[in-house]
């Protein structure tokens, strides 16, 4: 009885972080580094263990410093803006802003894509809110996903395409 109860209070553990998904399967992982400093560890997940746009996925990054949700905001703005997107920067620099928390080592911010407009978005595996704008998913999933991110060799990781 006690491994029963050992085993349920694991599971619970995993369901309420966001990893226990069971009909998700990993794509690829990446860590992604500023020089010599790692940021965080990325891991993309779909139902069907490869990744395609008009499918249901996931996007798992696990930061290993602190990070401000200002500064995570106007870095994805920038980052979409850099890849080309045409995004009305006012109205999303603020649901960003309010949608993400100040994160520190260790804490992790799933993205999951909901359809071309929609995603939603978990801290540590409660739900922090949906963001609603036109293209979004390819113009703020591309920053990790997409043909122009800016750390190709780690977007190839996360794709399956590259150990």
């Amino acid at each position: 009885m006690k491994y029963t109860w050992l085993a349920f209070t694991f599971l619970l553990a995993l369901w309420a972080t966001g990893a226990a998904r069971a009909d998700d399967a990993l794509v690829g992982k990446a860590t992604y580094w500023y020089g010599p400093i790692r940021l965080y560890e990325a891991e993309l997940r779909t139902p069907s263990g490869t990744f395609d746009w008009q499918a249901p996925f996931e996007l798992a990054l696990t930061y290993q410093r602190e990070f401000k949700a200002s500064d995570l905001a106007r870095v994805s703005i920038k980052e979409m803006k850099r890849m080309g997107f045409a995004i009305q920067e006012s109205q999303l620099k603020g649901k960003l802003e309010a949608c993400f928390a100040d994160v520190s080592d260790g804490d992790t911010i799933t993205g999951q894509s909901v359809d071309e407009d929609t995603a939603k978005f978990f801290l540590n595996g409660a739900e922090r809110c949906t963001i609603k704008a036109p293209q979004f998913r390819e113009a703020f999933f591309g920053i990790w996903l997409g043909e122009d991110a800016r750390y190709g060799k780690a977007a190839e990781r996360l794709l399956g395409k590259r150990d």
